[in-house]
C-alpha cells in the first residue's frame, strides 16, 4: 500500500516539487521503497535510504536535459568515453600479451631454454 505521508515523504516531496512540480513521491511500507511519479507515470523507485542529494541532482539534470532536448546528445557522449575506455584496455591487453608471448620465444632462440 503506498503512503504519500510516509517515511519523509513530505521532505523529500518539497525537493522534487523544486525540480519539477509534476514530480510526485509515495511510500511502500510492504518493501520499504519510494515510488517516484512523474506526469502520473512512475519515474523511479528508491529504497529507503537511498534518497540523498547525489541522487536529487541526478533527477534534477536528467530532467533539465530532457527538457532542452540535449539528452540524446549526453547519453551519445557518455557512449563515446565508454567505448574509448574499452579500446584503450583492449589495446592495453594486446600489448601485454603480445610481450608475455615474445619473452618465452626470444628466450628460446637466445638461449636455447
Amino acid at each position: 500500500m503506498l503512503d504519500p505521508k510516509g517515511a519523509k515523504c513530505r521532505e523529500i516531496r518539497r525537493e522534487i516539487k523544486d525540480i519539477d512540480e509534476r514530480f510526485d513521491i509515495a511510500f511502500d511500507h510492504e518493501t520499504a521503497r519510494y515510488h517516484v511519479t512523474f506526469n502520473d507515470g512512475l519515474f523511479a523507485t528508491v529504497g529507503y535510504g537511498e534518497v540523498d542529494r547525489d541522487l536529487l541532482a541526478d533527477w534534477r539534470h536528467t530532467t533539465w536535459l530532457n527538457k532542452r532536448g540535449e539528452i540524446l546528445d549526453y547519453l551519445d557522449a557518455e557512449n563515446e568515453k565508454v567505448e574509448a575506455a574499452e579500446e584503450r584496455r583492449l589495446s592495453n591487453m594486446a600489448e601485454s600479451l603480445a610481450l608475455d608471448i615474445r619473452r618465452p620465444m626470444i628466450n628460446n632462440y637466445l638461449y636455447g631454454e
